[in-house]
């Protein structure tokens, strides 16, 4: 059984983790989930999750009946209506498109996952968990911005766990 992990988000990270978890099969992020759209007065390209795009990362595992886990996310204190709008409609877009393709899809709350794997909300804390139990894949999280990588492939190592796999 393989297993999929997604970091709802804009742009989403996808990984895919063998069905023992010890090897990552995939990591999806950036452009191969997201558009870039430069809009005016702004240095930076703003990413939107593009469903095409996920369901061709997804469609593959599909046909071999994976299972996909999804953070379960909310509004955070503090977060603006925008961004908890994009935020949360990531989560719903990345199951939509899973569900579309007839995959199995588990959401779960960060604070469920993350006790279990004895993680907490400091990223870097997730990094550090990746890189230490996939320490061959060292060059998916060497930097700091790989936390969403960390924290996908470490949902999907949770979801094998909490299956009894």
């Amino acid at each position: 059984m393989i297993w999929i992990g997604i970091d709802p988000g804009t742009p989403l990270t996808i990984v895919v983790l063998s069905s023992d978890g010890a090897t990552i099969l995939d990591v999806f992020d950036g452009e191969q989930v997201a558009t870039f759209e430069k809009k005016a007065g702004r240095k930076h390209a703003s990413p939107e999750n593009n469903p095409a795009l996920i369901a061709a990362c997804l469609r593959p595992y599909a046909a071999l009946s994976a299972k996909v886990v999804i953070e379960r996310v909310s509004a955070m204190p503090g977060q603006g209506i925008s961004s908890t709008t994009r935020f949360v409609g990531s989560m719903y877009l990345a199951q939509g498109v899973a569900a579309g393709l007839g995959m199995h899809v588990v959401r779960v709350t960060p604070s469920t996952w993350k006790r279990k794997m004895e993680l907490s909300s400091d990223k870097e804390r997730s990094r550090a968990a990746a890189l230490a139990q996939w320490p061959d894949r060292r060059d998916l999280f060497s930097r700091k911005k790989d936390h969403d990588r960390a924290e996908a492939a470490l949902l999907a190592l949770w979801a094998i766990q909490a299956s009894g796999a």
